[in-house]
């Protein structure tokens, strides 16, 4: 990449790592998840959804991310 792109890809990051921030503070995201997983994850996720190739279900990979992402209820009984 050139020193331009790779200004602007940090600069993405670092904006999206203020969102995450304000994601978490809001309690729309676990208190546990930074933007270092963040990063590792979207990548990841694109990965499988081209080797799932799901048509049945589309959304259904990012879905599961996200409900990853979201805060667990403490109340509610756990995931299997």
């Amino acid at each position: 990449m050139g020193s331009a792109t790779q200004q602007l890809a940090a600069d993405l990051w670092e904006t999206f790592a203020a969102l995450l921030t304000r994601a978490r503070q809001a309690g729309a995201v676990r208190a546990d998840v930074d933007a270092a997983d963040a990063r590792a994850i979207v990548p990841a996720a694109l990965t499988a959804r081209r080797r799932r190739a799901d048509t049945a279900r589309p959304g259904r990979l990012a879905a599961l991310v996200f409900d990853c992402l979201r805060p667990h209820d403490p109340a509610a009984p756990p995931r299997r």
